[in-house]
Order: C-alpha cells, then sequence, then structure tokens
C-alpha cells in the first residue's frame, strides 16, 4: 500500500510554544503523498498567528473553542487522505514515520499502532525514553492493560473513524481510548509496528489527566467496564 494519500491532521490550543514544531515535523514527513491540516480550537494566545506562517503549505481553519476531539472531528471531515496521522499541537513527529508505517501497512489494517517516545521537557532539560508495548500484540488485551498508545502513534485508516461514528465529542479524558474500544467492538482489524517515531512530549502538570487523576481513573474505569462486558457478552472472555 505504498501510494496511500495521509492527512496529517493536528488540533491545536493555546499552543503558541510548540505548534511550530508540529507543523514543521510534518510538513518535514519524508512520505510525500500528503496534506497537513490545522484546526486552531479558539486560541487565546499567538497559536493563530504561527500557524498562518504556513500559509500555501498547510490548509487551516479557526473557530470558537468547542474542545479537542470536536477539533479532531472537524479535521477528519476536512481531510481527504485515506489514512489519518493526527498529532497533537504539542507533540511531533520523526522525519520518516509515515514512511515507515506505510510501508508495512495491510490492505485490511484499520489502525497501525506504534510505541511512542515520551519526551520530558521540564525546565530547559529534555529526556526521552520509549514507551513499550509488550506481547501478546492483541489489541483487546493492551487496551484492558492500558498499553494501546497515545493519539499520534497510530496512522488511522479515515472510513474506520468514519464508520464508528468518529471521536465522542464529549469525552474529556482517555480520548483516544474511548475510541480504540469502539473500533475493536466494530471489528476494525489493528497491526502493530515496532518502531517509535511519534515523540509524546510532556511540559505541564496542568493538563485536566495530571490536575484531577481519580477523575481521570473513573472514566478509564468506565471504558475498561464497557470492554468487560463486550468480551463477556461476544464470549471471547
Amino acid at each position: 500500500m505504498n501510494s496511500v494519500f495521509v492527512s496529517i491532521l493536528i488540533p491545536c490550543y493555546n499552543a503558541e510554544k510548540w505548534i511550530a514544531q508540529a507543523i514543521e515535523s510534518a510538513l518535514a514527513q519524508t512520505y510525500t503523498s500528503k496534506e497537513v491540516i490545522v484546526v486552531d480550537d479558539g486560541s487565546s494566545d499567538q497559536s493563530l498567528s504561527v500557524i498562518k506562517r504556513y500559509v500555501g503549505q498547510i490548509r487551516f481553519e479557526t473557530s470558537p473553542n468547542k474542545g479537542g476531539n470536536v477539533a479532531r472531528n472537524r479535521l477528519l471531515e476536512l481531510s481527504t487522505g485515506e489514512f489519518v496521522q493526527y498529532l497533537d499541537a504539542d507533540d511531533h513527529l520523526l522525519p520518516d514515520k509515515i514512511t515507515n508505517q506505510v510501508s508495512v501497512l495491510h490492505e485490511d489494517t484499520d489502525v497501525l499502532f506504534s510505541p511512542s517516545l515520551l519526551e520530558y521537557n521540564f525546565n530547559n532539560t529534555i529526556t526521552q525514553k520509549v514507551l513499550s508495548i509488550p506481547l501478546p500484540h492483541d489489541p483487546f488485551i493492551l487496551l484492558a492493560r492500558w498499553y494501546l498508545p497515545q493519539t499520534g502513534s497510530p496512522l488511522w485508516r479515515k472510513q474506520a473513524i468514519v464508520d464508528v461514528g468518529g471521536w465522542k465529542n464529549d469525552q474529556p479524558v482517555c480520548q483516544e481510548h474511548e475510541l480504540y474500544l469502539r473500533l475493536l467492538m466494530a471489528g476494525k482489524k489493528f497491526n502493530y509496528f515496532e518502531k517509535a517515531e511519534s515523540v509524546y512530549r510532556q511540559w505541564s502538570e496542568s493538563t485536566l489527566w495530571k490536575k484531577d487523576q481519580s477523575f481521570t481513573r473513573k472514566h478509564r474505569l468506565i471504558i475498561e467496564d464497557r470492554l468487560e462486558n463486550y468480551l463477556n457478552e461476544s464470549g471471547l472472555m
């Protein structure tokens, strides 16, 4: 599947410090059959001014702030690729990420997932480590153990996301995990690739999932309960 067109989709909210690197890492992908689209979700900082520097190289929209998953769904609507690469505005990609993943796509692949590189960026000190995905690479087991990766790791087949109704607009945390669950319940095909080439940056302790870990844990348990119920009802446990 070396000729697939890939849409790189960047939702942005108040990420003026990072959005340029995200866009430049998307434009620098060695895979040439691509487009880059940014949706600014009503940023109140200078993010939009930074985005406008790339007019002619990317497509972009801005709208009132409605939340990350609304922006991801709008990006999906704007995309023209058979596969999509989501990239949060404070993250970035290594140059060969899409080239390497497209090279191993199968005709029936709906989600191709890989380990991520976790980058800590505190007090101007940067460190990285690979967030490994252990065996077995059964996506049901990985979801139950919370090892399926962050949003920027996979290549996602656009139609697979459309088929399950897109991202859940009001999902406050664990957003990719909630989507993973619905994709698995719909019988979508997951495949594993070993290279870690998406960089997941942690630079703040003020994100919702860090500030209120009990809130995050509650939503994780809801997803895990739905998964367990599905497996029981389907006779897969």
